[in-house]
């Protein structure tokens, strides 16, 4: 659905709810009211064939070769930091590994949360916030298992924006003139990885928070402050940062990852019951989901396989016109799949200063790095 008061901004961009709230991530609310989840299922393909297929890993398949695919269910919101999943499956990856991948498709990240303490479904892109990261603390019957969506350097798909106006007359000339301006935040203000990007931001300018004007606003009505002058900065996510710079109205500042290098935004979880009763899929699902986003980084990065990663996006996520990717910075993934620790214990840090954790919580309790390493061992080393 298309946010009414930003059509003009995005147009051509096709830009929806699910994809605005990222993956990441970055600035979902700690806590809102849960809606019912749309389900979408998406099989997946037969093997792939030519070059994609050639970065098959010599390990052996699924789980059960030869078996009836083991279906698991995977709440995401549709977004591109979702390649892990959507690229493995038009892939066939997931195929290959014995399992059947059914993604849930969830619009409130909150709402994902229920769903793996339930058992509603194996896995999830969660956002990384204080309601994500006290439900981790209560043990509530899930894992931080792999990175899905961080400010990898060159990936600054979170970007610092200036509305065009003020930059064109010379108000804002450098990063210190962000004092006085109205700096627009998702909320909740106190607990979003936006806001860690942005303590860190007025640090290194000798700022405090009471030198800039921060009003609350979801991304999805920036475009529209920035057209009526109600607000002259703000975080905003591709593909709104490239059709907010196409139409003239704001300008890219910098990306995040300039101001926070592998700030995560976005991870997967997995529920507790999932890894025990089938770790041997769980291992299998991992291995597909980082040989996927290999082939994501090796498609945006460095223009191999493009046209088929750029397809199984606009297949699967949101944004459905080619041309957008061609334009916007890509969402940026670790290539191993690894979370980022110490942004990670930062972030758990900064949350706890703030007042927005109530549960005893640190990277120890809150990741588990078996899977990942697990994959890196099936599949070797990154090899750009």
């Amino acid at each position: 659905m298309m946010f009414p008061n930003c059509r003009a901004l995005a147009r051509g961009a096709l830009v929806s709810a699910a994809t605005l709230a990222l993956a990441l991530a970055a600035c979902a609310p700690a806590g809102q009211p849960a809606r019912p989840a749309a389900t979408t299922v998406v099989q997946a393909t037969a093997p792939a064939t030519g070059s994609a297929a050639a970065a098959a890993p010599t390990s052996p398949p699924g789980p059960s070769a030869g078996a009836a695919p083991v279906k698991v269910q995977v709440a995401l919101q549709g977004a591109a930091s979702d390649a892990g999943v959507f690229v493995g499956m038009e892939a066939g990856y997931y195929h290959e590994a014995g399992i059947e991948v059914e993604p849930v498709i969830v619009r409130q990240l909150p709402d994902m949360l229920p769903m793996l303490f339930s058992g509603q479904v194996q896995a999830a892109g969660v956002g990384i916030n204080g309601g994500t990261l006290n439900a981790v603390g209560r043990q509530a019957g899930f894992k931080l298992v792999a990175d899905k969506g961080s400010t990898t350097p060159g990936h600054g798909f979170l970007a610092w924006v200036v509305r065009k106006d003020l930059v064109d007359s010379g108000r804002f000339r450098a990063d210190g003139d962000l004092r006085g301006l109205t700096f627009a935040m998702t909320p909740p203000l106190e607990a979003t990885q936006s806001m860690v990007a942005f303590q860190r931001l007025l640090a290194s300018q000798n700022l405090r928070l009471e030198d800039v004007d921060v009003k609350p606003l979801p991304f999805g009505e920036m475009p529209a402050a920035y057209a009526g002058g109600a607000i002259d900065s703000s975080f905003l996510l591709e593909p709104l940062v490239s059709a907010g710079v196409q139409n003239g109205l704001i300008v890219r500042w910098r990306g995040v990852d300039e101001i926070y290098p592998n700030l995560p935004l976005g991870l997967m979880a997995y529920a507790t019951r999932f890894t025990e009763s089938q770790p041997d899929v769980a291992r299998a699902f991992m291995v597909a989901y980082v040989r996927a986003v290999r082939l994501y980084l090796d498609a945006m990065d460095h223009g191999r396989n493009r046209d088929t990663v750029i397809a199984a996006l606009t297949h699967n996520t949101d944004v459905k016109d080619p041309a957008v990717y061609e334009r916007m910075v890509p969402t940026g993934l670790d290539p191993d799949g690894h979370i980022a620790a110490d942004a990670l214990a930062a972030s758990i840090d900064y949350y706890r200063t703030a007042g927005a954790l109530t549960e005893p919580v640190d990277v120890a309790t809150a990741v588990d790095n078996r899977w990942v390493d697990h994959a890196r061992e099936q599949l070797g080393p990154y090899q750009p």
